[in-house]
């Protein structure tokens, strides 16, 4: 059994573990025990010992739905890729902030655009888990496997130099749609594919691109060599062991040692059950109001805007549903209103059109042009519609 001193959240307040979870990407639903004085450098007078440093030697428990030892974090092998503790493992060039409509700098510090070229700055003091600086080059092969793997990128792009130990530079084949650029580029990657580790296939792929391919996308990477603020442990059976890093820049924002991903199959309801008793500190999952209205007081929730949603992707091969005029009788049927009071108001939104965008955002990408498309009811079945159609 666990020890229960070991949890973040007998030492650190619920505040505190929601702004540390938010520096790494994870929680949307996070609960603790906190006993600190909600600082996040109360004395130690929970269960767990600091260091002296403000530095708690205990561990947030959240979940994945994979078994730990299949885990593998070669992005360009689609086999068991990680599906959360990349985002502590590997530094992202840059995330895109939906609240605030612009990019966020992170690894990636600056970037500009010429004609026909987007150049890109690295961090300063960028390090990999053994030691070895994170350099242009890594950047440079990431990119580099990105085209030839068929990344969004690699339909414009001519080539990529690493031009200095600052610089990276993305040279394009024709003119280019500087949003979707750093779209691909920069909100699409992390620093994760190292050169003395991944350079080797680069250089296989440049010879004879079918044989490297395939090795590239056969290679498992069970024991990754982290670039961000915390760094592989073990996996077992049953848990995948992360470790908070020092020599990450931003490693002092973050105030416990182990981020821990234990495995919880059988889908949501048996996730809700590990929330409910308190078996997990943290966690990424949809909950329905009925269940968040069941968490002990010690857990809060945080809603973030993901930009997706429910929706019928058509299969526009098929006799029937191919057919404009049948998919269009399908929007004018459906009570979107209806649709979402029954799969959880609490925390989804009916679409205002339906044009494969989030309602939040659709003065900021149709503009004028809102008016021109066909709302086919939000709130209601337009069935006298449907037989017109």
């Amino acid at each position: 059994m666990r020890d229960e001193s070991t949890r973040y959240g007998n030492v650190v307040s619920r505040r505190r573990v929601l702004t540390m979870a938010g520096t790494v990407g994870v929680a949307s639903l996070a609960g603790c025990n906190g006993n600190s004085n909600g600082d996040g450098n109360g004395s130690g007078d929970g269960n767990g010992s600091g260091n002296g440093d403000g530095i708690y030697d205990v561990q947030l428990v959240s979940r994945i739905n994979q078994v730990p030892t299949n885990v593998q974090w070669n992005p360009s092998n689609p086999s068991s890729v990680a599906q959360w503790s990349q985002y502590l493992l590997f530094d992202r060039f840059a995330q895109y902030n939906h609240g605030e409509g612009k990019f966020i700098p992170y690894a990636i510090t600056d970037w500009s655009f010429d004609d026909k070229s987007f150049t890109m700055k690295l961090r300063d003091g960028l390090t990999w888990a053994d030691g070895d600086d994170v350099t242009t080059d890594d950047i440079a092969t990431q990119l580099k496997l990105g085209m030839h793997t068929g990344t969004g990128y690699s339909d414009y792009t001519k080539s990529i130099e690493a031009k200095d130990d600052s610089t990276v530079v993305m040279h394009f084949s024709q003119p280019v749609n500087r949003t979707i650029v750093k779209i691909h580029v920069l909100a699409n990657n992390l620093v994760q594919q190292k050169k003395s580790v991944f350079g080797k296939y680069l250089d296989e792929i440049e010879k004879n691109e079918k044989n490297g391919l395939r090795k590239l996308q056969n290679f498992a990477w069970k024991e990754p060599i982290a670039s961000g603020p915390f760094a592989f442990k073990s996996t077992s059976q049953q848990q995948l062991v992360t470790e908070r890093r020092d020599g990450h820049p931003d490693s002092d924002e973050i105030n416990f040692e182990k981020y821990v991903f234990r495995y919880i199959g059988g889908g949501n309801e048996a996730v809700h059950q590990q929330m409910t008793s308190n078996q997990i500190d943290a966690c990424a999952v949809f909950a329905p109001k009925r269940i968040v209205d069941q968490l002990p007081d010690t857990w809060q929730q945080v809603e973030f805007s993901s930009g997706v949603g429910y929706g019928l992707v058509p299969q526009f091969d098929h006799k029937h549903a191919g057919d404009r005029a049948v998919r269009q009788a399908i929007a004018y049927v459906l009570d979107r209103d209806a649709i979402v009071k029954n799969a959880g108001p609490a925390s989804k939104k009916p679409a205002e059109l339906s044009a494969g965008l989030a309602s939040d955002t659709l003065d900021k990408w149709l503009g004028d042009a809102r008016s021109d498309f066909t709302d086919y009811g939000k709130s209601e079945s337009k069935t006298d519609k449907l037989r017109k159609s």
